[in-house]
């Protein structure tokens, strides 16, 4: 929360539409007791690595 009262929620992963960003803003509403319009949701960047387990 920054001195404006601003709250950022940054999701770990990409929502697939099972409503878990929905619920993410509401808990975090509620245990924070702020509104909603003042949560900013980011996406944290992700370097995913592909290796091979072949030899």
């Amino acid at each position: 929360m920054n001195p404006t009262g601003a709250v950022t929620l940054v999701m770990p992963m990409v929502e697939m539409g099972q409503g878990g960003l929905h619920v993410a803003l509401m808990l975090l509403a509620e245990e924070l007791e702020v509104k909603l319009d003042q949560i900013q949701v980011g996406m944290r960047r992700q370097i995913m690595r592909f290796t091979s387990t072949r030899s």
